[in-house]
């Protein structure tokens, strides 16, 4: 029943409704307009003001609704480029429509994929609640009953080389505990344009699937980056020992 009633209020708001999120306004479809708090994670939206210039080409990896690809489309201009990966159908569909409400399409591209350490097709674990934004490659005790269903994957090294992009400016990575894998995958975009990531941790998640934070550490050093927690480097003994969601800021060295 509330699904007719919002599919007859959305024929009378076909270009979505106008709201207000963290200094960002964006028109979402009519049923989502109450999905975010007014301050949604406004000190990473302050941390994308601060990195992502004009013209930037940018991978957001987990675009759910459509919000920070709005945010990066805002930023990058006409002349940048944002890929928005979201491989759930009904996430997609949503993101597909926030980009053309909010005419993003010439900046914005959408992409039904998700992204690991290589490309093929996967099993992904989809909420039976819509829009979850815990759907994830990865099969762990979760709130909500989940399905797998099979979907496209691909690497952000292959993605890189199948679109022949000149250059990779900034990465936002919100992978509900395959964050190991993706950034294995991005290790010779990472070596080759040196991006700035925004990545968000799921402690729990990722050591469903295999891999762990020692292993994420490793990487980030490896790779010459630092890895910074609400702007402050985080050593190895804090970020290894975190528990609980958290998101930090990978900073190429030579960009400090």
């Amino acid at each position: 029943m509330k699904n007719l009633i919002y599919k007859i209020i959305e024929l009378f708001y076909p270009s979505g409704k106008s709201i207000r999120i963290s200094g960002i306004t964006i028109r979402l479809p009519f049923r989502f307009r109450n999905y975010y708090q007014a301050d949604y994670e406004i000190e990473h939206i302050n941390f994308f003001k601060q990195r992502i210039k004009q013209n930037s080409v940018v991978l957001d990896i987990g675009a759910q609704l459509g919000l920070m690809s709005k945010v990066f489309s805002d930023l990058t201009g006409a002349g940048g480029k944002v890929f928005a990966f979201e491989p759930a159908p009904y996430t997609f569909k949503t993101l597909c429509k926030t980009i053309e409400m909010n005419m993003m399409g010439h900046t914005v591209i959408p992409v039904q994929k998700a992204v690991s350490d290589k490309k093929g097709t996967t099993q992904f674990f989809i909420s039976k609640m819509k829009l979850d934004p815990a759907n994830s490659l990865v099969d762990y005790k979760r709130k909500h009953d989940f399905e797998s269903i099979d979907v496209h994957v691909t690497s952000v090294d292959d993605f890189v080389v199948d679109q022949d992009l000149a250059k990779v400016d900034f990465i936002k990575i919100d992978a509900e505990g395959a964050e190991y894998e993706v950034l294995l995958g991005a290790q010779k975009t990472l070596q080759k344009h040196r991006p700035v990531i925004h990545l968000a941790l799921h402690p729990a998640a990722l050591k469903s699937f295999g891999s762990s934070m020692h292993q994420i550490y490793h990487f980030i050093v490896s790779n010459n980056y630092e890895l910074l927690f609400k702007s402050k480097v985080m050593n190895e003994q804090d970020f290894t020992s975190s528990q609980d969601f958290f998101d930090v800021e990978l900073i190429p060295k030579h960009l400090n």
